[in-house]
């Protein structure tokens, strides 16, 4: 930490910025700096942040200079903080990059800045598929008039200014009492009349203007509360928009407590779809583009993988521009729903060779692209475990919930199409498998509450995937849950536990009840802060209670279903004290046990007088050896064996022989 000095004062009604004016005792004070400049909208504002607070009398127009031709017409120095320099240029160039020169000015101490003091900026730019996002804290009250009344919102001081991608906003932030502000231009696509669908917690208000401007708004109307997706009667009606014309569209929302959202949508009337969220060409907002510079911290690195197994990449990024946005790409085409830091592959085959893998990072409307590796696929190494059907609990309570898009691969043992289920009753709820197909499998349980684990924020599906949890409540009630229709075979079974933090040891002990017999596991599930430190999977295997192993899934081999297709697992919390979110269940994981079976692989042949000896690695049984006498040739078997050697005779002079096995 570093201290720039101490005041002592008597006087308690100071401001912060009057603390800051108030003459040194000793030393001279250090010269006042610039700290940010950032333009406006408008293209004919910047606003231009010091270290110090200035001396009024020192800040002119003409101590402030601006590249590419770029005349300041005015300064002003802001009547609640000198630090603060707001300066009226001619019309600067959307998107250009601009350099400022300062000299002349000096602190309230009478001390100047350095001579020709100089910061870089880019002046705003519009750009399509955003909304500016304004956040009022401490607002409370649960409708839009309490937001209006707000005294942050009358004075156009919002605490957090966010650029997003669509119309929405989604429990971000989960927070109680705050209001937000959506903003953007809403361009039809044809002339006609519009229809808007609205889905809101708590009440929000629409508002269009008949231009690009503040001036002309006029309410589409306050709708109270209504479900997450939208309806299929529209919500308000526009009439007579002009294609291509831009026009003012602001959203408004009053947060109170609990769950919280907002969401957008048009139509041209006549049309029968229910519309997604606007986005895209149809919408578009003024953003900082310095806000959306990123810097990669991690690149993603060349991978090799053999067919039938995955690959992994990842970026790391740091930017002042919040959120941030990941699209990976594959040969420079979007990959579908891979948008988080961390990507894993589809089962690869060898087709997939050479392919070009980058990701694309947004922020503030500004698209930065990552360095563009090569995957290379060799060989074959086929997987004994095939996933049958995951489950993801997505949980809830006051953080971000954990659902799973299809794409996301996640798991101990890599999986695509989780289940994800909402709540914490389940009566009989239909499972679809790792291919998103649907299965006679179905998932029983009575839970009652869900909760969360903060595993979401370390970024990638395996965060979100232990983000959910489901428990019993009270460390008394054990939690059980049944799976039935399952088809016969050999299977893995595996239950993934990550605790909420601030909670005792969570000690849990899981028993299986199924066709094949199973020993309890005692375990020691960890909790957010864990895979906060250390985001991977470790598995639990302890039997023992005295001697619990700590992890976060455990995992049962060799499971036959019983009879009936079904299987039943029981979760009891076995620690001491608690806080009513235990035992902890993130999600459950069905895996297929097949047999691998490698291709016969034939060693050098050996001549023994008229006849070939055969000899060859690998295959099932019973194998046939097949003969050609030129590579294209008509293939004949000459003989048929279990075991792992043939003796054929030697036709002729040239022969091509070849073993295949009997899968």
């Amino acid at each position: 930490m570093i201290l720039d000095r101490l005041i002592f004062t008597t006087d308690p009604t100071l401001t912060p910025a009057q603390l800051d004016a108030l003459p040194n005792t000793g030393t001279q004070p250090p010269a006042p700096e610039i700290r940010t400049a950032s333009g406006s909208a408008t293209l004919d504002r910047l606003t231009v942040t010091f270290t110090r607070p200035l001396d009024t009398a020192s800040v002119t127009a003409s101590k402030f200079q601006l590249t590419g031709g770029v005349g300041v017409n005015a300064a002003e120095v802001d009547a609640n903080d000198a630090r603060i320099v707001r300066l009226t240029t001619a019309a600067q160039t959307e998107g250009a990059a601009y350099t400022l020169t300062v000299s002349g000015v000096s602190d309230t101490s009478g001390t100047p800045i350095k001579a020709n003091s100089t910061i870089n900026f880019t002046a705003w730019r519009r750009v399509s598929g955003w909304v500016t996002k304004e956040i009022f804290f401490g607002v409370t009250g649960a409708t839009v008039d309490d937001l209006k009344n707000a005294a942050n919102f009358q004075a156009g001081l919002p605490d957090r200014v966010e650029y997003v991608r669509g119309f929405s906003l989604d429990r971000e932030p989960l927070a109680d009492n705050y209001g937000a502000r959506l903003s953007a231009y809403f361009q039809p696509t044809q002339t006609g009349d519009y229809e808007f669908f609205v889905a809101n917690d708590d009440e929000a208000e629409v508002l269009l203007s008949s231009d690009a401007s503040e001036a002309n708004l006029t309410s589409l109307g306050l709708f109270p509360l209504s479900p997450r997706a939208f309806s299929d009667v529209p919500s308000a009606t526009a009439a007579g928009l002009t294609s291509g014309q831009r026009r003012l569209l602001v959203g408004l929302l009053k947060q109170s407590t609990a769950d919280v959202y907002l969401s957008v949508g048009a139509r041209r009337a006549g049309e029968s779809a229910i519309p997604p969220v606007l986005g895209g060409d149809r919408i578009s907002t003024w953003v900082n583009p310095d806000l959306g510079k990123v810097s990669f911290t991690r690149q993603p690195a060349a991978a090799t993988a053999a067919a039938g197994q995955r690959a992994r990449f990842e970026v790391n990024v740091e930017g002042s521009g919040q959120p941030i946005y990941y699209q990976w790409q594959a040969d420079g085409v979007d990959i579908l729903n891979a948008i988080r830091p961390v990507y894993v592959t589809p089962v690869l085959a060898n087709t997939d060779n050479g392919r070009k893998y980058r990701c694309k990072v947004s922020a503030a409307g500004v698209d930065s692209l990552s360095a563009e590796v090569i995957l290379s696929v060799s060989g074959n190494a086929p997987s004994p475990q095939k996933p049958f059907i995951g489950v993801n609990f997505v949980g809830g309570g006051n953080s971000l919930p954990g659902p799973l898009l299809p794409q996301d691969v996640t798991g101990a043992v890599l999986q695509e199409n989780w289940n994800n289920l909402e709540g914490f009753a389940f009566d009989a709820v239909a499972l679809t498998d790792a291919a998103g197909a649907a299965t006679p499998v179905t998932l029983s349980a009575t839970f009652t509450e869900t909760w969360y684990s903060g595993a979401i924020t370390s970024g990638g599906a395996d965060g979100v995937l232990m983000q959910g949890m489901v428990s019993a409540g009270t460390p008394s009630e054990p939690v059980t849950l049944s799976i039935a229709n399952i088809p016969t075979g050999k299977y893995q079974l595996l239950v993934y536990s990550l605790g909420f933090n601030f909670t005792p040891a969570y000690e849990q002990d899981y028993a299986l009840t199924a066709g094949s017999s199973h020993p309890t596991i005692t375990g020691r599930a960890e909790i957010g802060l864990d895979w906060a430190a250390n985001p991977a999977f470790r598995r639990m295997t302890s039997t023992n209670p005295d001697n619990r192993a700590t992890g976060n899934y455990v995992q049962f081999d060799d499971v036959s279903p019983a009879a009936d297709g079904s299987l039943t697992l029981a979760v009891t919390w076995a620690g001491t004290g608690g806080n009513t979110h235990q035992p902890a269940i993130n999600a459950i994981q069905l895996v297929k046990v097949v047999e691998i079976t490698v291709p016969p692989t034939l060693n050098p042949p050996t001549i023994q007088e008229s006849n070939v000896v055969l000899t060859w690695t690998g295959g099932k049984a019973p194998f046939s050896v097949e003969r050609r006498d030129t590579l294209d040739g008509q293939i004949s078997v000459v003989a048929t064996t279990s075991e792992h050697t043939a003796t054929v005779p030697l036709a002729s002079a040239t022969g091509y022989f070849q073993v295949r096995g009997s899968d």
